[in-house]
Formats: C-alpha cells, sequence, structure tokens
C-alpha cells in the first residue's frame, strides 16, 4: 500500500498555536504527528473499533475516519457557527438564501458578550488533555484533507460537494483546527438551550391576539399530559421567595414601542432556523426535538442488574447525526480512555455510550437559559446608536466588524453589537428608540469541553456526576448506571436564577420578552446541588421525556413555587406512557423489555382524545357525512397502537398486513392522526395560535377538558364567518374533511386505512437546502421508508402536516451494568458512510426501522477477530 506523507507542516502550525499557558492550556503532549500508533478494525456494518497506544492516537484516529465518511457534516458545522458558508456557493445563490445576514447574525450569536468568537474562548479555557485531544483530532482531519487533495490513499473529494450549484473544490478546503471542533456543536447546542425565537415568537403573537385570557390558552406553558420526572412534591424548592397564587393574567406588556422590532426580529430569526435545520438537521424544540431516557434499578430487574435506555431525537438525515466508534487506548496501550458508542463527527469524544464501568445518555431538559430584553435605545447628538439604558445609565455598544467573504472573494463587512452586561445585540429600531438584546447563557460558556474526557474515564455513577459538574449550556439531563446497580439522574447547567420571576403580577414572565430598563438583570445562579437531581431513588426508576422535571408547570404557572427552572417542557405523554409501561412490569425488566419499550407506539394522546371526539360525534346534534362516519368507524375500532398495517417499508408497494386485527389498528391510528390535525385547525387556527406537531392547549382541552380553560369555552367558533359555529358543527365538518382526506389516499374501506401508506420517514441530505437532494438519488425514490409510531408515541414518530416523519430517534442505545462491564445494543437510522455508493450508506436503517438492535461489541479482540477489513497505522495505509 502507498505510504501516507506526513503532514508536519500543518502539525506544527497546530502545535505553536496551541502551546502555552494561557487560560489553562499549557503544553501539548508530543507523538502527535500522523501517523498515529494505532489499529483499526472494521465491521461488516462500518462500525469503526480503535485498538491504541495513546488517548490521542485514538483521536487522531477518529479525526481521519470522520472526515472520511461526515467531512460534509463536519465542514458544514463549523462553517455554520463561525459565518463561513458564502463562500461555498456562487455569490447570486448566497444572496437569494440571505447566507450574509444569517452568517453575521450566527457569527453574534456564537461569540462571548464582549464579542469574542466563543470556539476561541472555549478553546483558551481548556485543560491540557482537551487541547492535546483535540490538536490530535486536528491532526487526523487534516491527514485526510491532505489526501483528500493529493488524491491518494482512496481519500476522495465528498460527490456532495462536487456539485455545480456549489462553488467549492477540493483545493479550497481549509485547514482544520481545535478551535473548528468546537465550533461544530455550538448550533446544535444553541438549538437545546436558546429560547429566544419562541421568546420572540410569543411577545409578536401576544400583540396580534390582543385578549391575554386567550393567549393564556393559545401559548400555554401547562403540558396536556401532567407527568413529572420527579413525582410532584418531591424537589425542594431551593429558598423560594416573594411567591403568588395562580394567576390568571400575565405581567404588563413593555412600555417601550417593541412591536415593529419584534416583527422584524422574528422573521430574521425564523430564515436563521429554517437554514440551521435544512443545513444541520436540527429540529424544533419541545416535542419536536429532545430524548427519551430511562434507568432501572436492580429492584425492578430480573438480573439484578441495572437497566438503561436512550434515544435522542433530531432530524432525520442522511447521513445521520451519530457515528458509531469503539475506541481503546487502555487494553494494549497506556491510555486512560476505553469507550465506546456514539460519536459526533467534529469531536474527539464518546457522547452517548459506555467505558468500562459506565453507562451514560442524555435528553434534553428544556431549561430556562435566555432571556429577551426590549431596551430603550441611546443615541449621540445625531441620532446614531450608541448604546442602551440599563438602571438609569448608558451601556455602550461594543463594536465588533466582521468580514463575510463571497465566492469571488468579495467581502461585505459588517458590524456586529454586543452590550457586555448582556450580550449581542439582535435588533434595533432607530425610528422608535428601541433595541433588543439577548442574554443567553451559551454566551459565558467556558467549561463543557472538559466533562467528555472526565466521563470517559468514570468508574461509578458518583464520578460520573462529577464529571458532569462541568457542563454549563449543553441543555441535557443526564442518566447514568454502573456496574455496580447505581442509577442517577443530573439536570446539570448553569442556570440563571430569577428570583423577580415569582410575581408574575409584577412585569416577570421570563418566556415572554421583558423590560430591559435593569428591573430583570441576572444577579445569580442556582448551585448545581439545587437543582432536581436523582440517584437509586426508593421507586426503583428515573425516566425522562423532556416533560416537567418537578411538576412546576402542571397549573401552567412556572413562577408559583420558586424561581423558575422550566418555562416550557414536552407535553409529558412519552413520559408518562414510558413510566406506566416500567411500573407495570414491576421487577422483571430485562433488556427485551427495555427494548420493547423504546419502540413502543401505543398513542396515550389517542387513548385520551379519542373517547372525548367520539363522545360529541355521536351526538345528535353532530351531523355526519359518509366520509365522516368512516372515520368515526375507525376511531369506534382503535386499540390506540400504531403499526403501519404493511409487510414491509415501502409505503407504496408494500402488499397491507394479513393481519386484520393489526390492520384495524393501523387504520385507527391514521384516522387519528388525520382528524386531530384537522380539528386541531378547526378550533384554533382563526384565533392566531401557533402550528405545533399536535393539538394547542386550546384545542386539546376544549375537546377533553373545557374547565382547563383560562377564557373559557370560547374556541368553537368560527371568527372569520358570519355564524356561530358549535363545537358540533365543527367536528361534524372535521370529520367530513379527515374522512375525505383518507378516502382520497387509502380508498372507501376504513378497515384497511394503512398508516404506513401515510406515515413514512424521509431522510434529508445535508445540502438539501442548496438544491442537491441526497445526491439525485433520494432513498427509496425519496417516498420515504413506511414507519410505525405516532405523535407522542415513546417510539417518538411526529407527523408533520403531510403525514410524513422528518425526526425521530437518532439513535437507540439499551444497556446492561453487568458486573464484569456495561453490555450494550445498538440502533442507527442509515449508516456510518455519507457515501452513496458505499454499502455502509444506509445499511442499519433497515434494523432501526424494524427497532431491532446490534451489539456494541467493546471487547477490542472480539472486535479485531470479526473484522471485515483492518488498517494498521503502523505499517500501513487505509
Amino acid at each position: 500500500m502507498e505510504t501516507h506523507i506526513s503532514t508536519l507542516l500543518v502539525l506544527l502550525m497546530l502545535a505553536s498555536a496551541c502551546s502555552g499557558g494561557n487560560g489553562g492550556v499549557g503544553e501539548v503532549e508530543a507523538d502527535l504527528e500522523w501517523p498515529p500508533r494505532a489499529t483499526v478494525h472494521f465491521d461488516g456494518f462500518g462500525i469503526l473499533h480503535a485498538d491504541c497506544e495513546t488517548d490521542e492516537d485514538c483521536a487522531m484516529v477518529l479525526g481521519y475516519h470522520h472526515a472520511q465518511d461526515r467531512f460534509v457534516q463536519m465542514d458544514i458545522r463549523r462553517r455554520f457557527a463561525t459565518g463561513r458558508l458564502a463562500d461555498l456557493v456562487a455569490r447570486p445563490i448566497a444572496e437569494a438564501l440571505e447566507i450574509a445576514d444569517v452568517a453575521a447574525e450566527t457569527r453574534a450569536l456564537f461569540s462571548t458578550r464582549s464579542g469574542q468568537p466563543a470556539e476561541q474562548f472555549v478553546f483558551e479555557q481548556s485543560s491540557d488533555k482537551t487541547v492535546a485531544l483535540l490538536t490530535a483530532y486536528s491532526a487526523g482531519v487534516n491527514a485526510w484533507i491532505a489526501d483528500a487533495k493529493a488524491g491518494r490513499n482512496g481519500a476522495t473529494f465528498p460527490v456532495e460537494f462536487s456539485n455545480v450549484l456549489l462553488s467549492y473544490t477540493v483545493d479550497e478546503v481549509p485547514t482544520w483546527t481545535p478551535q473548528d471542533s468546537l465550533a461544530t456543536v455550538l448550533a446544535l447546542i444553541e438549538n437545546l438551550t436558546n429560547e429566544e425565537n419562541s421568546q420572540v415568537a410569543a411577545g409578536v403573537a401576544r400583540e396580534r391576539i390582543g385578549d391575554d385570557l386567550k393567549f393564556a390558552d393559545l401559548y400555554s406553558r401547562q403540558p396536556l399530559k401532567p407527568s413529572s420526572v420527579l413525582p410532584p412534591g418531591e424537589f425542594v424548592w431551593p429558598n423560594p421567595s416573594n411567591l403568588s397564587p395562580k394567576r390568571q393574567v400575565f405581567p404588563d406588556r413593555p412600555r417601550l414601542p417593541a412591536g415593529r422590532a419584534l416583527d422584524q426580529l422574528h422573521q430574521r430569526l425564523e430564515r436563521r432556523q429554517a437554514l440551521s435545520r435544512l443545513l444541520l438537521g436540527q429540529g424544533f424544540r419541545g416535542d419536536q426535538i429532545g430524548s427519551n431516557s430511562w434507568v432501572v434499578a436492580p429492584s425492578r430487574s430480573r438480573s439484578g442488574n441495572a437497566l438503561f435506555s436512550n434515544d435522542p431525537h433530531l432530524s432525520l438525515t442522511q447521513p445521520t447525526t451519530w457515528y458509531i466508534a469503539h475506541v481503546d487506548a487502555k487494553t494494549n496501550g497506556t491510555g486512560d480512555i476505553h469507550a465506546a458508542g456514539l460519536t459526533f463527527a467534529g469531536l474527539p469524544w464518546v457522547i452517548t455510550g459506555q467505558n468500562e464501568h459506565v453507562v451514560w445518555g442524555s435528553t434534553t431538559a428544556s431549561l430556562d437559559h435566555s432571556d429577551i430584553y426590549i431596551d430603550e435605545l441611546a443615541t449621540n447628538e445625531d441620532g446614531t446608536p450608541i448604546g442602551i439604558v440599563i438602571d438609569d445609565q448608558v451601556r455602550e455598544f461594543i463594536e465588533v466588524p466582521f468580514d463575510v467573504v463571497f465566492d469571488d472573494g468579495s467581502v461585505d463587512t459588517r458590524t456586529l453589537r454586543f452590550v457586555a452586561e448582556r450580550g449581542a445585540v439582535r435588533e434595533i429600531d432607530l425610528e422608535n428608540g428601541v433595541a433588543i438584546t439577548l442574554r443567553w447563557t451559551g454566551n459565558d460558556a467556558d467549561t463543557d469541553q472538559e466533562f467528555p474526557t472526565a466521563l470517559s474515564t468514570a468508574a461509578s455513577v458518583e464520578e460520573a456526576r462529577q464529571a458532569f459538574e462541568a457542563v454549563t449550556t449543553i441543555g441535557q439531563c443526564f442518566a447514568v448506571i454502573d456496574i455496580d446497580g447505581n442509577i442517577g439522574w443530573f439536570p446539570y447547567n448553569r442556570l440563571p436564577r430569577r428570583d423577580w420571576a415569582t410575581d408574575v403580577a409584577g412585569g416577570a414572565a421570563s418566556w415572554l420578552p421583558l423590560d430591559g430598563r435593569g428591573n430583570f438583570e441576572w444577579e445569580a445562579f442556582f448551585s448545581l446541588s439545587e437543582l432536581p437531581q436523582s440517584v437509586n431513588p426508593e421507586r426503583g426508576y428515573i425516566a425522562n421525556g423532556n416533560n416537567d422535571l418537578t411538576g412546576a408547570l402542571f397549573d401552567g404557572d412556572a413562577t408559583n413555587e420558586g424561581p423558575p427552572l422550566q418555562t416550557e417542557a414536552a407535553q409529558g405523554f412519552r413520559h408518562a406512557r414510558i413510566a406506566e409501561r416500567i411500573e407495570a412490569i414491576g421487577d422483571q425488566h430485562d433488556v427485551a423489555s427495555m427494548e420493547a419499550l423504546v419502540g413502543d407506539v401505543y398513542s396515550l394522546i389517542g387513548a385520551d382524545m379519542t373517547p372525548a371526539v367520539l363522545a360529541i360525534a355521536n351526538d345528535t346534534q353532530t351531523v355526519l357525512s359518509e366520509n365522516a362516519e368512516k372515520v368515526v368507524n375507525a376511531l369506534s375500532a382503535w386499540d390506540y397502537e400504531c403499526p403501519t398495517g404493511l409487510e414491509g417499508t415501502d409505503p407504496e408497494l408494500s402488499p397491507l398486513s394479513p393481519d386484520v386485527a393489526l390492520l384495524e389498528s393501523s387504520s385507527g391510528c391514521a384516522a387519528f392522526h388525520v382528524a386531530v390535525a384537522e380539528l386541531g385547525a378547526a378550533i384554533t387556527d382563526d384565533e392566531g395560535a401557533r402550528r405545533l406537531s399536535g393539538p394547542s392547549f386550546a384545542a386539546y382541552h376544549s375537546i377533553v377538558d373545557p374547565t382547563q380553560l383560562t377564557a373559557g369555552d370560547v374556541y368553537w367558533d368560527d371568527t372569520t364567518t358570519e355564524a356561530v359555529e358549535t363545537k358540533y358543527d365543527i367536528v361534524g365538518a372535521a370529520l367530513d374533511t379527515a374522512g375525505s382526506r383518507l378516502v382520497g389516499a387509502l380508498g372507501t374501506d376504513e378497515g384497511r386505512w394503512a398508516w404506513g401508506r401515510l406515515h413514512a420517514v424521509q431522510l434529508r441530505s445535508d445540502l438539501s437546502v442548496f438544491g442537491i437532494s441526497d445526491y439525485d438519488n433520494p432513498p427509496n425514490g425519496g417516498i420515504g421508508f413506511a414507519n410505525d409510531g405516532g405523535l407522542y408515541t415513546v417510539d417518538v414518530a411526529n407527523p408533520n402536516s403531510e403525514l410524513r416523519q422528518l425526526r425521530g430517534a437518532s439513535a437507540r442505545l439499551v444497556c446492561e451494568g453487568l458486573p464484569t462491564g456495561p453490555s450494550c445494543s445498538i440502533q442507527l437510522p442509515g449508516g456510518q458512510s455519507s457515501d452513496p455508493n458505499s454499502a455502509n450508506y444506509e445499511d442499519l436503517l433497515v434494523n432501526w426501522l424494524s427497532n431491532t438492535s446490534v451489539p456494541l461489541v467493546f471487547d477490542i479482540e472480539e472486535a479485531a477477530a470479526s473484522a471485515v477489513r483492518s488498517i494498521d497505522y503502523r505499517t500501513a495505509t487505509p
């Protein structure tokens, strides 16, 4: 084989950049030049197993193979976060997509409060070990880039980038740096923790709706299903003060004329979020993006060992978000790390997985990490904006120039503005004397990069807890088990303590835009010991589905128990079903029961809503058309399960299941999803409600329990017509529309409405925003793959308005903490490789669709013995 040409020059530059003692950055360890002292093995699925001399050798190997299999993901992520997208495409395309505007806005967001790029600041705070791992990883990536540029060792420029719509060649690929690695994850973390989009949208909607009682229902904080991680009353609120009883009013609106500024910012945020979702495979907050996790104690386990399950929910992309890897620098080496599981292309660590003693995973915590402020703008004598006013003092803008570089070499220079006490200035309305600023914990993140290394070597739940103490703004609840039978749950984050938010009537609802003139600043943070957490609870399990952590939202008021931890959460159905099944099985849990639960497709919202819908539909006052009757028949026979109803995964060609009962379940599921979408739209669209994946609070409780509505049972009337409609009118019309849609798509026999004909998983490529659709070869011809599950099922499969599934479990991991070491199995919705010509492009997808796991091999000798391909980097090349 051809010998690797060393990339010494690049490595020397990296080592020089990383040397010194600035901010905790010490001397980088030697022996970081390519090739690594490692042997790698690949199984039939292309899963990487690295047998290394040192931890840094494993990081180097991971960098090379991440780049080999996922370079488009890595490159797009670093470019998006650092504002370097514009030179990928011809300038007219960049301008049409408003990439320069997005670049400047994103660069401002991913900076410190004084305007320093966040990835540089975080790097400067890093420990010697973290710097060494990031530097070694960069060396591996750069070795692949060098190979791709030279056309050697089988390294080729990704086919996605070789497209006529892109202005990008292999010779233009920038060198990878440790800062690039840190930048790759910034956008995902922001999507998990920065609520400015929802806060601004709520502020705009409040003005549009006008009626605060209706707004309370349409934008309610109260989950549809009251189910909390810790049982209500178990969590002791830290020093609550000024607590108010539940109120049915909201605080006064900020007195400044902020309407136009909020509207403009809302439009820009929507554009940036749309581009972010398309390029980075991100979903929405709440039930569109999140995770399930649960850990089961030995007291509930058949074997007496702790059990673990985690399935992170993200957009379903091609390639997938995660890359499975096993890195071992201990068995045959001198390192400290032996870990396996899900890695994130761009970073040198296992993010979710196992080591020799513990298993860890996470779910989105939905904690309140950000506030939006409506500020009084300060100007100089000629009207030029110079700052904002806080506590009657002008706080001057920090202005930082930023160059957006286009493919033709032209430069568009923007001025980024910051306020040291807040962060980025998000909008200025000079005419009305208003500015909007953001305070977000992500602008102060400084130690998050330290926890993955510590976690990789943790030997117990307690040591894992200590590793999580480094987290500031990842926005996750961490679940962990160890081989001694301990279980733990830690929503560790640096969270502002808003004591002023314990009196909503005083003007301090932190999920709405705040008056920025000084009353609602951040003065302290919760200590980690004050946050809800749990170790070895008596009930024998801890489950999380992005739901309410403590029960504080059950009454719709996040502020009347203490300084709010959350101001929104998922609707609670997934957690309620998980808890229900764990308790029902009692003390007989095993790996099989865990895998059955992660694949559970029972519709708890269907079980709650269907009887209420049928009660209205069957009332003598409701007039049902023939097609509406078919919907009623399908719902009446439904057992609330959501199978596809097909034999196979092709939504068009797979035959119907011969199992009559299963097909009946599928028909009921199809009828419910179409009907509930029509009902939700009919009840609240005319009121200005936000579109959700499921019914709004107002729509749900108009059907299920109108006594929960703040404004009363007032939503049935269609305000766009002169007539006054009743619930009987609306239900009859909505079921007719739903029935017509189902008959048109699936035929006249409501017992054969196969859900899988409508509900298909569609995988999108990283570059679909540029008109590049899965390299002109979309999986299954672009129609997707029939999938079971539905709205808020544990096996999350929320359909969009077209009943397609674009988001879901980006991986599934189930483990048992055996005394000899954890044993895990894994699922991935795609494959390891991004190359459509690779056998590993989507070979794991069929297992994911059927909820079938493959073992996560953790023995390096076993991996070597079963490998289909091995490379000894000491003597050979890929």
